[in-house]
């Protein structure tokens, strides 16, 4: 039982970082390039951590999305 519950807390925590990723990375976007489209939102919260945290890195140097998610 104990396990069980150690398990769904590590599963919450990694959820809830992945959300805050997800927020992070659109709230950047928006503010460089100012629009996203829907399928950009989806893309981004479709997308693993690691993906996310990947994008937010080219985001620094890149002039267009499509330089961010290429």
């Amino acid at each position: 039982k104990e396990e069980g519950l150690q398990q769904g807390r590590q599963e919450g925590k990694q959820e809830g970082q992945k959300f805050a990723l997800e927020k992070i990375l659109i709230a950047q976007l928006e503010k460089k390039f100012r629009v996203l489209s829907d399928a950009d939102r989806q893309r981004i919260t479709s997308a693993d951590p690691d993906t996310l945290l990947r994008w937010g890195e080219r985001l620094i140097i890149a002039g267009s999305l499509k330089e961010v998610f290429d």
